[in-house]
């Protein structure tokens, strides 16, 4: 049997956070749970097609990962789908192995769907000296 890593204190504000956002904002959702075979308690393991979802945006930096681990382990107990969507915004080089990357690891926690948008970054700097920038998927 693997054991399981510690649950830092970090970790487990993230969930609890998560959580409570969750289960405000998808309360209909926890409570088609409870009504649900098998899911007594809004234990939340067979979460409906139909069930809301919610998307995280991830970049594949730590901060991102770790709140698409803590949604990902959340809301399948909130009766909730949870997917990811990654931005590549091409603005540095590697970015798009990063972008696969950040994906893979999403979907190793479970989330589903998993996109990869790539879109391209122009500007200019308009007479008062603003940025003016401009995306495009």
């Amino acid at each position: 049997m693997t054991a399981r890593p510690r649950l830092t204190p970090a970790m487990a504000d993230t969930r609890r956070a998560v959580r409570v956002l969750l289960r405000d904002v998808f309360p209909e959702a926890l409570e088609a749970m409870t009504k649900m075979p098998g899911c007594a308690g809004g234990t939340g393991y067979d979460v409906p097609l139909d069930a809301p979802l919610v998307l995280v945006g991830l970049s594949g930096g730590a901060d991102s990962l770790a709140l698409a681990a803590a949604t990902a382990f959340e809301a399948q107990r909130s009766g909730v789908r949870a997917g990811a969507v990654i931005v590549d915004h091409g603005l540095q080089q590697g970015s798009a192995e990063v972008a696969a990357r950040a994906a893979d690891q999403a979907r190793s926690l479970g989330l589903s769907p998993v996109t990869v948008t790539e879109v391209t970054v122009g500007g200019r700097v308009d007479p008062q000296g603003r940025i003016e920038t401009q995306v495009t998927a």
